[in-house]
């Protein structure tokens, strides 16, 4: 059942949905394991927990506007992604939609997964220095780069896309 998946080589699927060679099957097959691996969540993959009431407060603030913000995000981003299906051809938006969402989403979330030690690591040191102010730049620069997956994620989705619709040359 997987060994037919693109995990994360999204060039390679990539050529398969220009070439038509990719069936709906194996899509479906990507949109499930793309659905099953979001269960888990595609955020930051870092918490960090304060006790603070005023840092919890900010906590609280940055993750109303991560959820409007991404809202914001998603729209565009896939609004792109269909603009440029359009331009090109115009031809199979959900099957690539479906299945580029799992390389790229991996991808993405490997590399987060490694900027979110380093952030974690950062972290503790700038709240052990600097006390509230150090968690305050923690909370912004986990929103930033929460914010920051987000718009790499559909900025992937639309370039692969484009190439693959014929719109854009690679």
């Amino acid at each position: 059942m997987l060994k037919d998946i693109y995990f994360l080589n999204s060039r390679g699927l990539s050529e398969e949905l220009k070439s038509g060679t990719f069936s709906e099957v194996r899509a479906l097959k990507h949109l499930i394991v793309t659905a099953v691996i979001g269960r888990f969540s595609f955020e930051f993959p870092v918490e960090i927990a304060f006790s603070e009431s005023e840092i919890s407060m900010w906590k609280s603030l940055a993750s109303l506007l991560i959820l409007i913000v991404s809202g914001v995000i998603t729209y565009y981003g896939l609004w792109l992604a269909y603009q440029a299906n359009e331009k090109g051809d115009g031809k199979d938006f959900f099957l690539r939609l479906a299945s580029l969402s799992l390389p790229i989403g991996l991808k993405l979330f490997m590399y987060f997964l490694v900027a979110g030690v380093a952030l974690g690591f950062t972290s503790t040191l700038l709240i052990s220095g600097l006390g509230s102010v150090g968690a305050v730049i923690t909370v912004v620069a986990m929103f930033v780069a929460t914010l920051a997956f987000y718009s790499l994620f559909y900025l992937q989705l639309r370039n692969h896309i484009a190439i693959i619709s014929g719109y854009e040359k690679v």
